[in-house]
């Protein structure tokens, strides 16, 4: 009986001390690099801690490899940037936007951009299989899948329909004619990139183009929460936008976040 109560009083115990522990959160870094910034990275010394610095440890080598190349072109006459911007910096998840313009010897300016998402519970980005309904995501081939350095695109025809109703009105008659159906076949599409944004409180669509016009068509649109509660998404993921949402939890830049 003594050794049974020892025992729940522990257990008691361990989960105050764990449900007591601070969140981790995101934290800024200092550029090493001017008008090269560095990702951000999260706080404490856990196992999602240690992965998320991985993941974005791994996009911080390879930005610094690009640049090394870029550089060697012709110094004098080359430009490499980076910016990392947080448009959710949690709670439980984080996105973030990177955007990358390269300018090397005398080839034109090339501007690349990454919208990754985290959960911060493990520190690896994102299965948005486990936050949407099969309603708002369609399964990935295993074709589709892509190393973490590369920004995961979802294929939905229901996303699809949502984000041409919402961007395409919202266009002049031009612009809507040349990309009416860019957006409305994901054939012609690399699929959606989504990831949060705390700032317009939901889930930000948008396809993903290559060429012609792509910049005009390829303008985001907002899943506001109250519509990705209706549709099924997780109440996790719905709460933390909307808490985001409410604490302004979103960053222009990566070393705008608390050091």
């Amino acid at each position: 009986m003594i050794a049974a109560v020892g025992l729940t009083f522990l257990l008691l115990i361990s989960g105050a001390s764990e449900s007591q522990s601070p969140a981790s959160r995101l934290i800024g870094r200092p550029d090493t690099v001017e008008g090269v910034e560095v990702l951000p990275r999260l706080t404490g010394d856990t196992r999602a801690a240690r992965q998320f610095e991985h993941l974005t440890g791994a996009l911080d080598d390879t930005g610094a490899l690009e640049r090394t190349h870029c550089m060697a072109a012709a110094p004098e006459r080359s430009h490499w940037s980076r910016r990392v911007s947080a448009p959710m910096s949690g709670p439980r998840f984080a996105s973030l936007v990177i955007r990358d313009v390269a300018s090397c010897g005398d080839a034109p300016p090339n501007a690349t951009e990454l919208r990754m998402t985290y959960d911060l519970t493990t520190g690896d980005t994102i299965d948005w299989s486990n936050v949407l309904p099969l309603e708002l995501i369609e399964p990935r081939d295993q074709a589709d899948t892509l190393d973490f350095l590369y920004e995961a695109t979802v294929r939905s025809k229901a996303l699809i329909a949502w984000h041409a109703d919402h961007v395409l009105a919202s266009m002049d008659a031009q612009t809507r004619a040349n990309c009416e159906g860019r957006i409305i076949d994901q054939s012609q599409t690399g699929g959606l990139r989504i990831w949060l944004d705390a700032e317009r409180g939901g889930l930000a669509i948008a396809p993903a183009l290559m060429g012609q016009n792509a910049d005009a068509c390829a303008q985001s649109s907002i899943m506001p929460t109250e519509e990705l509660r209706r549709r099924g998404a997780a109440d996790e993921l719905v709460d933390a936008i909307d808490t985001a949402h409410r604490d302004k939890g979103w960053a222009a830049h990566s070393s705008e976040l608390p050091l």
